[in-house]
This record gives structure tokens, C-alpha cells and sequence, in this order.
């Protein structure tokens, strides 16, 4: 951690422990800091919305950090009502189950809930991949913002097996597709003996939130047995979206 940031982030602790807004010089004194350097970290914070400024010239918390912590904590209320979900996915298909956000145009691995299969998924939570060649993330793109959508489109789209989509107008379709039956594969496209099928989580917004998958090796996951598994994925991320007062991106039945 850089100086400035470590003394940007004291300034934010010391306004976050009192209940009134301080002026330069008390928090000068708070942070044994000069007050030139105190005024030059608190107009960086004031320009990135961290921290306000009063009409008396003191300085206060700003919405960034409420904007912040409310994502936080919609994320942990997600993975607190989908574990059990996810528990009992695991249990109706025996392969390792799922939750994953978006995070810095990436999937972020947020709950996941292993098989009791003796092949086990290399995953890990708080682990990243990238959206475009996971189903989770395809499911993330494909009902979420257009603006995440077309990022990530804009690529670069990077190969990690020779089954990755890296051209943006076959992915482009993929996603259309994905949207019109309301589940998406991961064939082999991430590991080369992994597949995955995944579901968005809707909020009461109207976008994905999350998304829910089931992954296995592929000798598991066959091509045969995806649609049944979609159906199962569908149902828990229409449970988990309805439990957060939004509507399925589709009622859990498989379509091609």
C-alpha cells in the first residue's frame, strides 16, 4: 500500500468515528499530518466522492462509500440466501455447485459448494476468470448491463483452450442465445475437461446480480446430461432471484 493511500484511508477512518464533519485543522491534528497534505488527500477524495465538502468548508464521509457498502452487503445477503440453494443443487446433481458476481469485468467466485465426487473442481472462492469463456460469466453478460456487455465485446477476448469464443460477433451470438433460453454453457471453453452450466440471478432491477452453475469434468457432464442439469441450475437461480424480489430470467424449462 502506497503512503498517499495509507493516509487517504486514515482520513476516511478518522471522519468515519466522529458524528459531525471536521474542518482542515482538526483533522490535521487527528492525523498528525500537515495541513498541506491533508488538503491535497482530501481534494483527491472529494473529486472521487469518498468524502464532501460542506458549505462551511468541513469536510464529511461521502455517498461513495455508502454506494460501496451497500454493494457489499447486497453481495453477502446473496450468498447468505443462495447457500442453501446451492447446497441442495449439489445434492439434486452431484457436481460441485456455483455463486459467482461481477467484479473489475470479471467472475468472482463469491459461494461455492463442492461435490462429493472423488474428482473435484480446482475453483476457489474469491478466485476470477474471465466472463467471456465461463457460463457463469456469459450468464452475467447476457442479462446484465449493456454497458458491461458491450466492454467486454470490445475485447481483447484471450483463448484458454482452443473451445474459447474469441470472435466478438460468435460470442455476440452466444449471448443471444443464452438470453432466449435462459441458461449458458461453459463446453469446455475454460478447462479442457470441464463443463458448465449457469443461470443468472435477477434482482428486483431487472439485471443479473449473480449467477448460479453446476461444473464438473466432462466425462460427467456430458453433452447428454446439460439440458437436465440447466433445468436444475434454472430452478435455483429463479428461487434465489424471487428471494430477492426479483423475477427469473426464465421459468426453469430447457429449451434448445
Amino acid at each position: 500500500m502506497t503512503t498517499s493511500l495509507r493516509k487517504g484511508l486514515g482520513l476516511i477512518d478518522i471522519l468515519a468515528a466522529v458524528e459531525r464533519p471536521l474542518g482542515l485543522t482538526d483533522l490535521s491534528r487527528r492525523a498528525g499530518l500537515p495541513k498541506s497534505t491533508v488538503h491535497r488527500l482530501l481534494t483527491s477524495l472529494t473529486a472521487t466522492g469518498f468524502v464532501t465538502q460542506e458549505t462551511d468548508g468541513r469536510y464529511a464521509l461521502g455517498l461513495r462509500l455508502f454506494e460501496l457498502g451497500s454493494r457489499v452487503a447486497a453481495r453477502l445477503d446473496i450468498r447468505q440466501i443462495a447457500r442453501p440453494q446451492l447446497r441442495r443443487l449439489r445434492d439434486m446433481t452431484g457436481e460441485t455447485a456455483h455463486l459467482g458476481v461481477v467484479l473489475d469485468d470479471s467472475v468472482v467466485y463469491l459461494e461455492k459448494v463442492d461435490s462429493g465426487q472423488k474428482v473435484q473442481m480446482s475453483s476457489r472462492l474469491g478466485g476470477r476468470n474471465p466472463l467471456h469463456s465461463t457460463a457463469l460469466g456469459k450468464a452475467l453478460l447476457a442479462f446484465g448491463s449493456q454497458e458491461l456487455r458491450e466492454r467486454i465485446l470490445a475485447g481483447p477476448l484471450p483463448a484458454r483452450t482452443p473451445r474459447t469464443l474469441v470472435d466478438p460477433d460468435r460470442l455476440a451470438e452466444e449471448l443471444d442465445r443464452v438470453r432466449r433460453r435462459g441458461w449458458a454453457l461453459d463446453d469446455e471453453e475454460s478447462d479442457p475437461q470441464v463443463r458448465c452450466v449457469a443461470a443468472p440471478v435477477i434482482d428486483a432491477t431487472g439485471f443479473a446480480v449473480a449467477a448460479i452453475s453446476v461444473s464438473g469434468p466432462s466425462s460427467r457432464v456430458t453433452k447428454r446430461t446439460v439440458r437436465p442439469l440447466a433445468e436444475h441450475v434454472m430452478r435455483t437461480a429463479a428461487a434465489v432471484s424471487r428471494s430477492l424480489g426479483g423475477l427469473p430470467a426464465r421459468e426453469p424449462m430447457v429449451s434448445g
